[in-house]
């Protein structure tokens, strides 16, 4: 790196650096700061619309006073909240609170005026003093209507969880579901230790990668970034954000379980987990403030919120072991260590994060193209959601991308073909079809290794054929099932009453079926695109600025425009590429379509643009080989600094959405 290239890194960095770290204490100082003093909820009991959207309640009237049981989750208790409904601003009356002890002895008691209820939502309410509690204590709350005019006045209700009980009314039944309630234990200034950690984390990050740019070292400078913004991601998107992570936590543990000697699941076939989960339990799928507060005060082993019994937590997927490797390490290694709940969940993300660095660095040192291809697909901000939680993605889009790597660098840069190469590719190979088979197709690269590259015997489209046949047994004797579900003719019923599509019914009504097939194309492709590199993240709920996409999206494109020295792919490689593309594509819908989607329904559904993350860099090679558009120079340097400030960008955007909430 000259001089000038090296001054202008530094100077570019310590603006976009600055420029990061000047929005988040704007935006401490201006919106989060308020946050930050606030109650912070370590129970949340969240409210459960119906499939038709509307909401339980139960309707407040004299005489018929409303109580519940309230478990302990922690050892402090500083306030509670109650969720109210159809709150009518003319309403007059007061509402009384209790709260009594295990021994029923009268805690404190609250006075609502009707008046102050403005809205519907949580109506806080503070101890004056705050009190030490017992972990699986119950307490129990009373509400007490004494209205003058306040028709229609409900309480919120929920479904109950494994901690929560139900209400009950005066004179009546019991109920079936919980109060929708909060119990608070202190204020959220933990949002402060985050907030710094983060910005120190993204300067060791910069400070890294520049290290390695002034080097050259392109595979090191990614495997620093990585690391350090994966470290941040782990926090801003908490435990079970990523869609599906819960399922995916589950299935490890239950392996752990079956390493560590320990019973793997109760007769139910739930997965039993120590007590030391926590509240995790109660899986959260929209992060929160308070999400942020458990996981940081219980990473610092803080936090004394947990349940005192082993309790099921569901069933686990049917995925193989090879697709959890590191969690699976990393989580035994939590839970020999003793560590809590959140110390588990972020040392088992930490692994997987720490595998798909080690992974990748291999990737892009033999990658024989334009190394930013790799570089820039790896740390898209959906990539990094990806490889650093529970997901199966870790490996999977580790290994695919070195298979192409792999592949590429035996075409184009090795001499001859070993057999470890060989073995190098068949458990790379391997790997990716046990976890998902779709992504087969990729081993069509293999058709171009020259022959004469091969120092023994062998037969290119024999060991293709072969492989491809073997790896098919295996993968139709382990989905025997749902290839048998397909292939029927009486199609299957989803839980919702609706008739999901058989590959009988494909066949019968294919014209439909090809129009459905279409109009998604047509109509999802923006999303997909977008939903492949970064927008929404989360389980779809976590939306960032356009602009971020758009950025990501250009540097994709300029990491596939080659220099005047650079090697192009070939014509024949450019069509392959394309080809792979396309099947991967179209086994994507067909799965979806299969598995997913009802008769019916205008479009396939479940579709989302990670999944097509996997053959996104044979995307770019295709543009790679284009021979009309060439950069004079490198441009390494330029794109590096650009994916830096945009994860910032990201990061900035992820803790504003959630810490809002």
């Amino acid at each position: 790196m000259n001089n000038w290239k090296r001054n202008k890194y530094i100077i570019t960095s310590i603006v976009i650096f600055f420029a990061f770290l000047t929005a988040m204490l704007i935006s401490y100082n201006k919106i989060w700061k308020d946050k930050v003093q606030s109650p912070w909820a370590v129970m949340k009991v969240e409210d459960s619309p119906n499939y038709l959207g509307s909401k339980d309640i139960i309707e407040l009237q004299n005489g018929k006073d409303v109580s519940q049981k309230i478990q302990m989750v922690s050892e402090n208790l500083t306030g509670v909240a109650i969720k109210f409904a159809n709150v009518d601003k003319k309403a007059t009356g007061i509402i009384e609170i209790e709260l009594l002890d295990p021994n029923s002895k009268l805690v404190e008691r609250w006075k609502l005026d009707c008046a102050i209820l403005q809205t519907d939502g949580y109506c806080n309410v503070q101890l004056k003093k705050d009190i030490k509690v017992k972990v699986g204590e119950k307490y129990e709350l009373i509400i007490r209507p004494r209205l003058q005019d306040g028709k229609g006045l409900a309480l919120e209700l929920s479904r109950p969880s494994v901690i929560t009980g139900h209400a009950n009314v005066k004179g009546e039944k019991n109920i079936s579901l919980s109060l929708a309630y909060k119990l608070y234990d202190g204020d959220g200034s933990a949002l402060k230790y985050l907030i710094v950690a983060i910005i120190i984390t993204a300067l060791v990050a910069m400070l890294g990668s520049f290290l390695m740019m002034k080097k050259g070292k392109i595979a090191s400078t990614f495997v620093v970034m990585t690391f350090f913004i994966g470290c941040i991601y782990i926090f801003v998107l908490p435990p079970f954000a990523v869609p599906d992570e819960s399922a995916h936590f589950v299935t490890v543990y239950s392996k752990s379980n079956k390493l560590l000697g320990k019973e793997v699941a109760d007769k139910e076939g739930k997965v039993i987990a120590d007590s030391n989960m926590g509240l995790y339990f109660i899986r959260e799928e929209y992060p929160t403030k308070e999400s942020y507060i458990r996981f940081v005060k219980g990473a610092l082993g803080k936090n004394s919120d947990t349940i005192t019994t082993k309790e099921g937590l569901a069933n686990p997927l049917n995925v193989k072991a090879i697709g959890y490797i590191p969690q699976i390490i990393g989580v035994s290694i939590a839970r020999i260590l003793g560590g809590s709940g959140e110390q588990i969940l972020l040392i088992g993300r930490l692994f997987a994060l720490l595998w798909y660095c080690f992974v990748m660095y291999f990737a892009i040192r033999i990658f024989p193209f334009n190394k930013m291809i790799i570089f820039a697909v790896g740390l898209l901000p959906m990539t990094i959601q990806q490889v650093c939680s529970f997901s199966y993605d870790s490996i999977l889009l580790g290994l695919c991308f070195f298979l192409i790597s792999y592949i590429l660098w035996l075409i184009y840069t090795k001499e001859s073909v070993e057999i470890k190469d060989v073995l190098i590719l068949v458990c790379a190979i391997s790997g990716i079809v046990m976890i998902k088979y779709i992504y087969i197709p990729i081993i069509g690269l293999l058709l171009f290794v020259p022959k004469q590259k091969f120092n023994f015997r062998v037969n290119r489209k024999k060991i293709a054929l072969y492989m491809f046949g073997m790896l098919s047994i295996v993968e139709i004797v382990s989905k025997v099932t749902l290839i048998t579900e397909a292939a029927e003719k009486n199609m299957q019923i989803r839980s919702d009453g609706l008739y999901k599509y058989s590959i009988g019914y494909i066949m019968s009504n294919l014209g439909d079926t090809l129009v459905v097939v279409v109009r998604t194309i047509f109509e999802k492709l923006s999303f997909f695109v977008e939903s492949m590199i970064a927008n929404p993240l989360g389980w779809v709920d976590i939306q960032v600025p356009n602009i971020i996409v758009m950025g990501f999206a250009i540097v994709l494109i300029f990491s596939a425009i080659p220099n005047h020295i650079s090697k192009k792919t070939t014509k024949k490689l450019m069509i392959m590429s394309g080809v792979i593309v396309i099947l991967v594509s179209g086994l994507v819908l067909a799965a979806m379509l299969i598995s997913y989607t009802y008769v019916g329904s205008d479009i396939i559904l479940g579709v989302q643009g990670r999944y097509f993350l996997p053959v996104l860099p044979l995307i770019l090679l295709i543009i790679q080989g284009s021979k009309n558009i060439v950069v004079k120079d490198s441009i390494e340097t330029e794109l590096i600094l650009a994916i830096t400030g945009l994860q910032l960008y990201t990061i900035w955007s992820i803790v504003s959405v959630v810490i809002t909430r």
